[in-house]
């Protein structure tokens, strides 16, 4: 990994971190609701299943969010750690969740092919860059589902973690929307 873009990638990911950080807990709590007013602007199609995340951190909690796509109809998964790769696994308001590493939950057993990726991030862009934790898993991930199908992956953040440029390497994947509690910014265009 080149050195400055490390440097570069780390101080995108502190800043939005750190803007994260500055809501007050019930504020995130409020614009995690505020998703699903947009949530129709994603533009999914019906039976698609959609890839959510157990939030760690303060990170925006995409549950609410998920709810409403599932009330829809829509099947969803949840991200499990395993070893050094995610393995996603069909979930729904019944499973049964365990550990699935980081702070995060998902089913036990299963498994799921995404065709959409909501994805948790420090910081994003207006170009589709998104830097994350800096370990790689959803970039492996991708890679892997890649081979089967191409997952839609849009970004799930608060609007206070874009940043003016998230530098980007062959390996990193830029997302195709990013879903804020101000509503939903198309970049596969």
């Amino acid at each position: 990994m080149n050195t400055i873009i490390a440097e570069q990638k780390q101080q995108a990911r502190l800043q939005g971190q750190a803007q994260r950080k500055l809501l007050p807990a019930d504020r995130r709590k409020q614009l995690a609701m505020e998703l699903i007013a947009h949530a129709e602007a994603l533009c999914i199609p019906p039976a698609k299943c959609i890839a959510g995340y157990w939030p760690i951190r303060d990170e925006i909690d995409p549950r609410p969010l998920l709810s409403s796509f599932e009330d829809k109809g829509y099947p969803l998964c949840l991200p499990m750690v395993i070893g050094c790769d995610l393995e996603f696994r069909p979930s729904n308001k019944a499973s049964l969740l365990v550990s699935a590493g980081f702070g995060s939950y998902a089913p036990a057993e299963g498994h799921a092919i995404p065709d959409v990726i909501l994805l948790p991030l420090s910081a994003f862009d207006s170009r589709g860059g998104r830097v994350g934790y800096g370990k790689g898993y959803y970039d492996r991930a991708v890679a892997e589902l890649e081979k089967k199908r191409c997952p839609r992956l849009i970004g799930v953040a608060f609007s206070c973690q874009e940043v003016a440029c998230v530098p980007q390497e062959t390996h990193d994947k830029r997302l195709d929307g990013v879903l804020c509690e101000t509503g939903y910014r198309d970049f596969s265009a």
